[in-house]
C-alpha cells in the first residue's frame, strides 16, 4: 500500500497518501493517465487492493503538517508543512534544474548499469589500499591511476552490469582484452569507460526522438572527479554541467519542501534560487573521436555477448 517513505509521511501527519514518484514504480499505475488502475490489479490477482491505495500526490503537494503525537516522538513543532518527496533519481533531477523537456541530466548513483557503484565493487576487491600514498584519499589515487593511461593505449573493455544489465536482462559484468601487460590502471580505467559507456547507450537512445541538448547536467558520485566529469564529456560529446551541490538528492527534497511550504510557487521558481552551476566542462575533440570508436567495439562486444547470456543460469 505504501512505499517506506510514504509509510514515515503517513506518521508525521497521519494523513496517508502515495506520492506519485515512488509509486509509479510499483506497476499498479496507469502511469501516462496518474492514477491506479484496476485492471492491472485484477490482472494480478489482488483486485481487492484497489479499495486500500491511497489517494495520490505529487511531490511539492502538501501532505499534512506535523501532529502532536509526531512532534513528541521527534521534535518537530507542531505544525510543520509536510512535502510529499519523490524518488532520489527525480530529485536529484529536480537540482539539477531540470525543469522543462529541452533540459537533459544524467545521473550516476549508486546501483544500476550506469553506476558508480561498479567503481566501489572494483576498489573494495582489486585495490591495493596499501599502495595508496600517505595522505592521499583513495579517489585521488584512483584518478591519478586512470589519467596515467590515454583512452587509445587501452583495449580493456569493461561491461559494469555488477547490478543488472541495460543490455540484456540476464547480462553480467564482464572485463574484455585484458593480457599480462595490463594492470589495475587499465582496469580502472576500463570501468570509468565503461560506465560512461553505459550512459551514452541509454542518451544515444532519448536522443534518437528528440532534440538534442546544448549541454547535459551531470549528478551522482563521479560528479567529484574531474577526470571521470571530462570522460563523460569526451564519450558523449556534449558539454558536462555540475551544479554547485555535493548531495543534489537532498538538495531537490529541499526544493520539494520548499514548493510545498509556499516559499516558492514551483519549481522553476525554487531552482532560480536554490540552484547554481559550478562549471561547464567542454569535450576534446581528438578524444571525442578515439572514444567514437571504443563505443562501437564496446557496443559489438556487448552485442556478441547477449548470444550467449541465456545458456548461463541465473
Amino acid at each position: 500500500v505504501f512505499s517506506v517513505k510514504d509509510y514515515i509521511r503517513f506518521r508525521l501527519p497521519g494523513e496517508a497518501y502515495c506520492e506519485a514518484t515512488d509509486i509509479s514504480g510499483s506497476g499498479l499505475m496507469d502511469v501516462k493517465n496518474a492514477c491506479f488502475d484496476r485492471a492491472i490489479l485484477e490482472k494480478l490477482g489482488i483486485e481487492e487492493v484497489y479499495e486500500k491505495l491511497a489517494p495520490l500526490r505529487y511531490s511539492s503537494d502538501l501532505c499534512g503538517t506535523i501532529c502532536e503525537e509526531a512532534s513528541r516522538l521527534t521534535g518537530l513543532p507542531v505544525g510543520t508543512p509536510v512535502a510529499g518527496g519523490m524518488f532520489d533519481i527525480d530529485a536529484c533531477a529536480i537540482a539539477a534544474d531540470i525543469t522543462s523537456p529541452e533540459e537533459m541530466v544524467t545521473i550516476a548513483g549508486t546501483w544500476s548499469a550506469t553506476s558508480s557503484g561498479n567503481l566501489d565493487w572494483i576498489l573494495e576487491n582489486f585495490v591495493d589500499k596499501q599502495k595508496i600514498p600517505e595522505g592521499k584519499d583513495i579517489y585521488t589515487y584512483v584518478n591519478e591511476l586512470v589519467d596515467s593511461v590515454k583512452p587509445e593505449d587501452s583495449e580493456v573493455y569493461f561491461f559494469p552490469f555488477l547490478y543488472g544489465s541495460n543490455a540484456h536482462p540476464l547480462g553480467k559484468a564482464s572485463f574484455i582484452g585484458l593480457t599480462s601487460y595490463h594492470n589495475i590502471a587499465h582496469v580502472l580505467r576500463a570501468v570509468y569507460e565503461g560506465v560512461s559507456f553505459s550512459h551514452k547507450r541509454h542518451i544515444d537512445k532519448l536522443l534518437a526522438s528528440r532534440t538534442a541538448p546544448e549541454a547535459i547536467r551531470m549528478a551522482g558520485g563521479p560528479v567529484q572527479s574531474r577526470v571521470w566529469v571530462q570522460m563523460f564529456a569526451d564519450v558523449l560529446g556534449y558539454p558536462i554541467e555540475t551544479v554547485d551541490a555535493r548531495e543534489l538528492g537532498a538538495l531537490g527534497c529541499a526544493m520539494s519542501a520548499a514548493v510545498a511550504a509556499g516559499i516558492y510557487k514551483d519549481y522553476k521558481d525554487a531552482a532560480e534560487h536554490m540552484v547554481r552551476i559550478s562549471e561547464r566542462i567542454y569535450p576534446d575533440p581528438d578524444r571525442v573521436k578515439i572514444y567514437q570508436e571504443k563505443y562501437k567495439k564496446y557496443i559489438l562486444v556487448s552485442n556478441a555477448l547477449d548470444t550467449v547470456w541465456g545458456q548461463f543460469e541465473v
